[in-house]
């Protein structure tokens, strides 16, 4: 805590104002501070952060009215152009933005050119305040901090009354012990091996930023489940008015030595297109629930590891995975590894691939593959998938199905294993050439159709595509008869 250095004898009558106030409000709080002021005997007019260090205390300014008043004399703040009778003089006195280096606004004519409104040097000063933080690990040694940002002031102030409301209480940062201070969408209640809850399911850096997204989503829908073309239209409209931007911007930091010394800085800016991407695949279809929860992953290699480990490596694949959807990048490659893996693992009798939807993981990429795509033309995209994906399910089906006509489960997990060497000959396919031999040694022995228009048009620049998704859709199929999943529970 930082003070002038003069102590006092006694709790200063502002103090104890103030505290008088608290103890209605929020009795935790006002203990705080009178056990804080009465230990240490500190004037509360001197004290700028509670109970935290820094190295630069701001010029306190004496209020005057005429801050807040707009006559015909009122001059306009450079920052929000909104006119006042009084600016302030930016000089040396904001902790946390200086301004004084930046030449652009400076006529040179005279000192006083940079002068903003009091509303204005109260937002610079305190911003920090309303930035989400979390802790990648119960060991606070990575922390990773999200401030919206926008063009528009009056615009980032109407933000913040919409999504200040899942900032954590006092009672709630304190019972977390401070690792988080907001509360993402809850879908569930995941659980350890020990059948204890765990608190936040979402750890990594990306999967945090999306969650904090798609709780912004909910919040404005009221969580609806299934919200109409109305209430959608309000919220595009909302956040798609061309006088503003909306960015997040996102920095890490890992302790270094007692302190956090900060590694890493991104600036998000496909805000709106993540929104309306996410009301886009929910009214089409898709389970988010589903979807994040198929993502977790976690091979058997790194069992022995403590929880903590397993638990990071586990959501290793989401994390990576949703870093590129918030980059509007293909997912397509993660997901092949994931279905292939995971084929592979089910058939080691100690191998746990965990909750997997294998069709909610298709149908993500079906709707999220072809609005990013940009190599071809969305119908002939959308033509190719399906081709491929109607591949897949065949050759799954037909494996499955091969010599089965009472569709006996022990049949099918049979078969699936007899197929592993064509799956993984499939796999391992490098050319075109390669991958048309696999597809026709599948072919030749469950005697599979192929369309005609997908034999001729596969060739070297559309090979991998087809085989990405004819790999994943057979996979879908045949992993999911080797171990069914029943439907994941708690979902709101």
């Amino acid at each position: 805590m930082l003070t002038n250095g003069r102590p006092k004898n006694t709790i200063h009558e502002s103090n104890q104002s103030t505290i008088a106030k608290l103890r209605e409000s929020n009795p935790v709080l006002a203990s705080k501070f009178e056990e804080t002021f009465t230990e240490k005997k500190l004037d509360i007019g001197s004290v700028i952060y509670f109970n935290e260090p820094y190295t630069t205390i701001p010029r306190l300014i004496k209020f005057d009215d005429k801050y807040l008043q707009a006559t015909e004399k009122a001059v306009p703040c450079f920052l929000t152009g909104e006119k006042f009778d009084k600016l302030i003089d930016i000089g040396n006195n904001l902790a946390f933005a200086s301004l004084q280096g930046d030449q652009s606004f400076n006529s040179f004519s005279k000192s006083k050119d940079l002068q903003v409104s009091w509303k204005s040097m109260i937002l610079m000063r305190f911003s920090p305040k309303y930035c989400y933080y979390h802790y990648l690990s119960s060991k606070y040694e990575q922390l990773v901090c999200y401030f919206f940002y926008s063009n528009d002031l009056l615009a980032l102030k109407k933000y913040y009354r919409i999504y200040g409301s899942f900032f954590k209480p006092s009672l709630k940062l304190q019972a977390d012990l401070y690792i988080s201070n907001f509360e993402p969408y809850q879908f569930g209640s995941p659980k350890k091996d020990d059948n204890t809850v765990i608190k936040d399911d979402f750890i990594g850096r990306h999967e945090k930023l999306f969650m904090l997204i798609y709780t912004i989503y909910k919040k404005i829908l009221f969580n609806r489940q299934n919200p109409d073309n109305e209430v959608l239209n309000d919220l595009f409209n909302f956040i798609e008015k061309e006088n503003y931007s909306i960015q997040i911007m996102t920095f890490q930091a890992d302790k270094f030595s007692g302190t956090f010394r900060a590694n890493s800085f991104e600036t998000f800016n496909q805000f709106k297109f993540i929104v309306k991407f996410i009301a886009y695949s929910e009214k089409n279809g898709l389970s988010f629930n589903q979807f994040l929860r198929s993502l977790k992953f976690q091979k058997m290699q790194h069992s022995s590891r403590g929880f903590g480990d397993k638990c990071r490596l586990e959501r290793q694949l989401r994390n990576e995975v949703l870093c590129k959807v918030l980059k509007q990048k293909s997912v397509v490659n993660e997901i092949k590894t994931l279905f292939y893996d995971c084929f592979i693992c089910l058939f080691k009798p100690d191998e746990n691939v965990g909750y997997k939807d294998y069709n909610m993981l298709v149908k993500f990429l079906e709707i999220y593959e072809p609005i990013i795509n940009q190599n071809m033309d969305k119908e002939q995209f959308q033509t190719l998938q399906n081709r491929a994906i109607n591949l897949g399910k065949s050759i799954g089906w037909a494996i499955l199905d091969f010599e089965n006509p009472e569709n006996k489960i022990e049949i099918k997990k049979a078969n699936a294993k007899d197929a592993r060497t064509y799956i993984i000959g499939l796999h391992k396919a490098r050319t075109a050439e390669q991958f048309r031999e696999a597809i026709i040694r599948i072919l030749n022995k469950y005697d599979v159709g192929m369309a005609e228009e997908l034999q001729s048009g596969l060739n070297d620049d559309t090979f991998v595509f087809i085989k990405q998704y004819t790999i994943i859709s057979a996979l879908s199929k045949i992993n999911f008869a080797l171990k069914p999943q029943n439907e994941p529970k708690n979902e709101n």
